[in-house]
């Protein structure tokens, strides 16, 4: 379980760093954003090249 977890935490670094997202931001942005679950129409509003804030 641990394994398949810092696989899941390690790839969303991986892809904050692509889309040029700082990976701590994001994280404080995707935490914020799922509190309010009403808001969320789809799992792609919270990938890392939604995420505005952060950004390099």
């Amino acid at each position: 379980m641990g394994a398949k977890t810092w696989m899941v935490f390690a790839s969303l670094v991986e892809t904050c760093e692509l889309n040029r997202a700082d990976p701590w931001a994001y994280f404080r942005w995707l935490f914020k954003k799922s509190e309010d679950r009403t808001s969320l129409k789809s799992h792609q509003e919270l990938m890392p090249w939604k995420c505005p804030v952060g950004r390099r």
